[in-house]
Formats: structure tokens, C-alpha cells, sequence
């Protein structure tokens, strides 16, 4: 119910940040 759609969202906004910051998941990597 709710929670499919929280969910469904949070993949999305999750998409969208790691487009947006890309560099995000390897911090330290990147920043090093």
C-alpha cells in the first residue's frame, strides 16, 4: 500500500541523486 509507494519513491529519488551526484557513491575515491 503506502509503503510500495514510499518505496517505489525512494528508488527514484535514489536514481536521481546518483545522476545528479554521481560522485557520491565512491566518496573518498573521488575526493582523494
Amino acid at each position: 500500500t503506502t509503503q510500495i509507494y514510499t518505496h517505489l519513491d525512494f528508488q527514484h529519488l535514489a536514481t536521481v541523486y546518483d545522476s545528479a551526484h554521481p560522485r557520491a557513491k565512491r566518496k573518498g575515491a573521488a575526493d582523494d
